[in-house]
């Protein structure tokens, strides 16, 4: 499979250059019915050995840094624990990270296949606040940073007119949804307001939709 982790193995084969962890508790382990190594497990991980001189207990610690990682209960026990990283699937529970996690994770996983060494709590704010990381942001399909960074912090992109944001952002909602460029010009052909009606219906409810194309 590709960096992207989506399940589809890749017409060329991607060389893998790292490791994958995973760290848990013996009796965890144990107890567990389905243990996944993925790049959720190498993120804490790694942070879990940044901070060994900690005298919190161990499956305190771990439990804590799941959940600056996952946001939803993964396993549906209730809880939001080391047992939501053991049970996480990457095809299917990406939607249940934190939005700073989702926006950075191909990069992660790009970073580890290339055998790179890479602190992951640092790197999270890697784009400047200007145009041309939200470009760069773009084309490394961090579509969900682009989207929250131009909502929730418009006031940081002074660099940016009112119309350069609603294009940026109407650009990530399109990423998300796969469309490819001949989806957006017959979609924008057929549509009787063209461009305007296009974007709307791309971003309409903060979400894409099915274009009649």
């Amino acid at each position: 499979m590709g960096f992207d982790d989506d399940g589809i193995i890749n017409e060329s084969p991607i060389i893998n250059k790292g490791k994958f962890h995973l760290i848990a508790k013996g009796d965890t382990i144990l107890s567990s019915t389905n243990i996944n190594i993925t790049i959720i497990s190498e993120i804490l991980y790694q942070i879990f050995l940044e901070d060994l001189n900690n005298s919190t207990s161990t499956e305190v610690k771990l439990n804590s840094i799941t959940r600056e990682i996952v946001e939803k209960d993964i396993n549906g026990d209730g809880n939001i624990d080391i047992l939501d990283i053991l049970n996480y699937n990457p095809v299917t529970d990406r939607e249940s990270l934190t939005l700073e996690y989702r926006s950075n994770l191909d990069k992660m996983i790009n970073n580890i296949l290339q055998g790179k060494s890479f602190d992951f709590v640092e790197d999270l704010n890697e784009y400047p606040e200007t145009e041309v990381a939200i470009q760069e942001a773009l084309d490394n399909e961090n579509y969900d940073y682009v989207i929250s960074q131009l909502t929730s912090n418009r006031e940081d992109y002074e660099d940016l007119s009112d119309d350069d944001v609603n294009i940026n952002i109407a650009g990530a909602y399109v990423g998300k949804s796969g469309y490819t460029v001949f989806d957006i010009t017959t979609a924008i052909s057929n549509s009787e307001n063209g461009l305007n009606e296009f974007v709307f219906e791309t971003t309409k409810d903060n979400d894409a939709l099915l274009l009649p194309i």
